[in-house]
């Protein structure tokens, strides 16, 4: 039986889930390595604005005080701290502890090369989220839903134990499939996290940009691509349903209906900045391997060309490495290529 909670990565969406989780009674505490942000919890609560208005109390803590064990780590860090944080999890998990990722990409596996398969859930997050500061998060989605499954695809007693936990925030849906509902939100991020990554923009500035909406299009078809060169089923959009309906790639009046689809799929993310953005703002190190590039990588294995998706990570790490800014200006590197 799950007692003992731990949300390891207390940040946009971390804090977001701890304080859902703590406002239902849960046994959770936070574990994040800023030091003001868990002071800053600990001492006003975690405030949640945005689509929700909240303040709740919860109990914080960085990774050094982490004590015993814990049943179930909801892994939320950013997969460029996998290298820390995975044994950090390891060393207070007990023989019946699983983790649950909820990162971006593919993050299953690391954590099952680390932990075992049978030790590994994930659930693609349906909402978004940006970090305000110390003690606050914003929900910057309208709607929210998790999504929740195993490796191998065995509904198993843990896996509806976290999913009854996961809906003291929102629906959860299982599914035998979890590597299709991993595509679907690699799609996601590839179009709308690596193009507001790369303008230093929200998803609604995409949204409305002729040019910007068009390259969503098409790095959403290349994933979809890939992802049937990788014999992997997609699973649908909970907001626009089959992909492979929505992100197709062909003459202007295709891509019209395309955009259009587009547009009125995300419009209710449109305040979304991509924590990619967030983060080269910030000077930090993105996550732009673990996401446009997973889709790059698995091109290569699939022999599924990717020109959207290379370009996406070569502007992201060049704007990371200080060669230009995220702005539209950007939108020259990506001529002759949609």
């Amino acid at each position: 039986m799950i007692q003992r909670i731990a949300v390891m990565g207390a940040g946009s969406l971390g804090t977001i889930l701890g304080a859902y989780l703590s406002k239902a009674g849960r046994d959770v505490v936070l574990i994040d390595a800023y030091q003001a942000h868990v002071d800053a919890l600990n001492q006003n609560g975690a405030h949640i604005t945005g689509a929700v208005e909240m303040t709740v109390p919860v109990k914080a803590i960085t990774p050094e005080q982490m004590e015993g064990q814990y049943d179930l780590f909801f892994y939320l860090a950013k997969q460029t701290y996998n290298d820390v944080a995975i044994p950090q999890m390891m060393a207070h998990m007990g023989e019946g502890s699983v983790i649950c990722t909820g990162q971006n990409g593919l993050p299953e596996r690391a954590v099952s090369k680390a932990v075992g398969v049978h030790r590994t859930l994930g659930s693609p997050v349906g909402w978004g989220a940006t970090f305000m500061g110390p003690g606050c998060s914003a929900l910057t989605s309208t709607s929210q839903a998790f999504y929740l499954g195993t490796l191998d695809g065995q509904i198993t007693e843990k896996l509806l134990e976290v999913k009854s936990i996961l809906e003291d925030m929102c629906p959860v849906h299982v599914s035998e499939n979890l590597m299709g509902y991993r595509w679907t939100k690699l799609l996601v991020n590839c179009t709308f996290s690596g193009l507001s990554a790369s303008f230093g923009c929200t998803f609604g500035d995409v949204l409305d940009d002729p040019r910007a909406v068009r390259l969503a299009v098409k790095l959403g078809a290349e994933c979809i691509a890939v992802a049937k060169g990788c014999g992997v089923r997609m699973e649908p959009h909970s907001l626009a349903g089959d992909l492979d309906q929505v992100f197709v790639w062909g003459d202007e009046d295709t891509i019209a209906g395309s955009v259009a689809a587009v547009r009125k799929g995300w419009e209710p993310h449109r305040k979304l900045v991509a924590s990619m953005a967030q983060d080269l703002a910030h000077g930090r190190k993105c996550e732009i391997d673990a996401i446009n590039g997973v889709a790059s990588e698995s091109g290569v294995d699939a022999h599924v060309p990717t020109p959207i998706n290379d370009m996406v990570v070569h502007v992201v790490k060049g704007i990371q490495d200080g060669k230009w800014k995220g702005s539209f200006d950007n939108l020259k590197f990506f001529e002759g290529l949609y």
